[in-house]
């Protein structure tokens, strides 16, 4: 029952040509919010950063994770720079909030 509500709140998004939908809201999520804290913490090791900033990056994409992934490797090439990952996230994780305003 819970999920079918999480899933009814998601909202769909088009980021660089490539379609998501986030189930979470970005601006009140718990399990977000803890994995920025860990990547801008500035005592975390930079391993803990990392998996930190994996975690956010599946927390946002959700269901839509792998599907983004790979549009994005097939955009660049076969290729999958971290860098390119972490400002799609960013871009959807700005979109949702625009969306939500």
């Amino acid at each position: 029952m819970a999920d079918d509500k999480i899933k009814a709140r998601g909202r769909t998004v088009d980021v660089d040509g490539i379609s998501v939908t986030v189930t979470i809201d970005p601006r009140d999520d718990y399990e977000l919010a803890m994995c920025s804290m860990v990547i801008y913490d500035r005592d975390a090791s930079q391993a803990d950063r990392s998996r930190a900033v994996a975690r956010r990056n599946m927390l946002v994409l959700g269901d839509s994770y792998q599907d983004a992934l790979d549009a994005l490797r097939e955009a660049h090439g076969g290729e999958l720079p971290v860098r390119t990952v972490n400002e799609f996230v960013s871009k959807v994780i700005r979109e949702v909030a625009e969306a939500k305003n």
